[in-house]
């Protein structure tokens, strides 16, 4: 069942990256309604907390299924679907995932506490739930601050991809924080990544000139105007 779960979580995961699934009736068309999250959660599990984990599951792909048009109360639904799923099962990380990227464009918040329970609950989560975390914070939120703490968390991670920290210094400088954006491009610039340096190049004059057009601390106006000569 966890294998067939992982297959399911990732075909859909990469189909809702990339727009590709409607959330139509490609499986059972189940009614919409307020109640329904309710039939499904509220069943006491008795000590079989993973194999009642597993059925809702597979109901909740099946409610995702027959959503004909996504709208906040189906996503408010799905949520709790997807909440009490990793209460019975903390450790199912494929359903953190999936949740939080059905979700993330309606009710962007709840998107963030099952990415953060995701966090929380599993020491080794690895760096692509801190990565979808950064993206919802950035591009469907525009909390450029938090976004950045999801990437730095990310690109902790051992062998995570080098994309992650330009992903922080991109977050860092969107924030406000040019300081520690020209730090961290710096970084990236200096580094042996040859796509990063080429990228880190034209950020940090960007960032820069940013901060010769409108910092007025002396010290920062500094070294942004040595890092332009260098570069330049």
């Amino acid at each position: 069942m966890k294998s067939a779960k992982a297959s399911i979580q990732i075909i859909i995961a990469i189909m809702l990256l990339v727009g590709l699934m409607p959330l139509g009736n490609t499986l059972n068309n189940i009614k919409e309604d307020a109640g329904l999250a309710d039939r499904f959660i509220q069943r006491p599990a008795l000590g079989f907390d993973n194999i009642a984990a597993d059925i809702l599951w597979i109901k909740t792909i099946q409610y995702m299924a027959g959503i004909k048009k996504a709208d906040v109360k189906s996503s408010n639904i799905t949520y709790e679907m997807f909440e009490r799923i990793t209460d019975l099962d903390p450790l199912f990380t494929g359903a953190y995932t999936l949740g939080g990227l059905a979700i993330a464009h309606k009710t962007p918040a709840k998107s963030l506490i099952l990415f953060d329970k995701a966090i929380a609950h599993n020491l080794n989560i690895g760096w692509r739930i801190p990565m979808f975390a950064g993206v919802v914070s950035m591009h469907n939120m525009k909390d450029y601050d938090k976004s950045a703490k999801y990437f730095a968390l990310a690109s902790e991670v051992k062998d995570s991809p080098f994309f992650l920290k330009r992903m922080q210094a991109l977050a860092k400088a969107r924030s406000g924080d040019l300081g520690t954006a020209l730090i961290l491009w710096e970084r990236l610039y200096n580094s042996s990544d040859s796509a990063s340096v080429q990228i880190a190049k034209r950020e940090l004059v960007r960032v820069a000139a940013e901060i010769l057009k409108t910092s007025t601390n002396n010290k920062l106006r500094n070294k942004a105007d040595r890092i332009i000569k260098e570069i330049l």
